[in-house]
């Protein structure tokens, strides 16, 4: 009769102990799971936010260009009858400034879209980098020649990266166009590169404004205003935040260095073939 008891307590007891560690551990699931969900409420938080924000960027942006066209076939119409050349002269200047910077701007958004979709493809090849940055300084030409920038191209011909070839030149057109953008007329933007540890350091350098401490800690980001440049220009700001993100897909890194009336140097690390 005892024995019978004192089984009776064991499997009662063995049962008890069966629950608790069933319901501690369905409880320690309950816990992983809601802060795996708290996290996700964060990112998605934080999504939006970033979201919100590159669409009122965006929006403010795109009304700058967009507004240089409005009335135009009336002005045009009306200088013509004058023959005034000198005024449709000026006008046909802000319409290809404004056309290039829309058309930058355009540029970027599609690129930031694919990029956060996951939709931008790598694939990865053998460069040569002064053979590509000289292509794209070419791009640059008229810009530089209309603030009387000097353009300067010291990589060495030799030098090779491993990285997808749209986006190197994606991160290339919009560095040249920030560094002729912030530079005084009568200044020099200079590219440079050298192999170090496996990795190619190409660097874009200018004598333009420069930046102080806590604008350059926010640089690649958008919590940055956009600033024009040294001429008028116009931008969102996007072009460093994606082009750091680039460099980034292309395993690399990317950091910058600058000097208030000095003028901003940045590093673009990338894998060596």
């Amino acid at each position: 009769m005892l024995a019978s008891r004192n089984q009776l307590f064991v499997t009662i007891a063995g049962a008890l102990l069966l629950f608790l560690l069933i319901g501690g551990y369905l409880f320690w699931q309950l816990r992983k799971s809601r802060g795996l969900l708290q996290v996700q409420n964060t990112a998605l938080a934080e999504l939006n936010a970033t979201k919100d924000k590159f669409f009122g960027i965006i929006a403010h942006d795109l009304r700058n260009p967009l507004s240089a066209f409005q009335g135009i076939g009336e002005q045009l119409n009306f200088y013509l009858e004058k023959g005034d050349t000198a005024k449709l002269r000026f006008i046909s200047t802000n319409i290809a400034k404004s056309a290039t910077n829309l058309n930058g701007l355009l540029d970027n958004l599609l690129s930031w879209a694919l990029m956060n979709r996951g939709m931008i493809p790598y694939q990865p090849e053998p460069l040569n980098v002064a053979q590509e940055t000289t292509a794209n300084l070419a791009i640059h030409e008229n810009a530089a020649q209309a603030k009387s920038i000097q353009l300067e191209n010291h990589i060495a011909p030799d030098l090779q990266i491993l990285a997808d070839r749209n986006a190197f030149q994606a991160i290339l057109r919009n560095m040249i166009a920030n560094a002729i953008k912030f530079t005084h007329p009568g200044g020099r933007v200079c590219l440079t590169g050298e192999a170090k540890d496996g990795k190619v350091l190409i660097r874009i350098a200018d004598t333009g404004v420069g930046m102080a401490a806590e604008k350059l800690e926010k640089v690649f980001s958008l919590d940055k205003r956009s600033e024009h440049g040294t001429a008028g220009e116009k931008g969102a700001g996007l072009g460093l935040l994606l082009c750091k993100e680039l460099v980034a897909l292309n395993n690399g890194a990317m950091t910058a260095e600058s000097v208030v009336g000095a003028g901003s140097t940045f590093t673009i690390s990338l894998p060596q073939t």
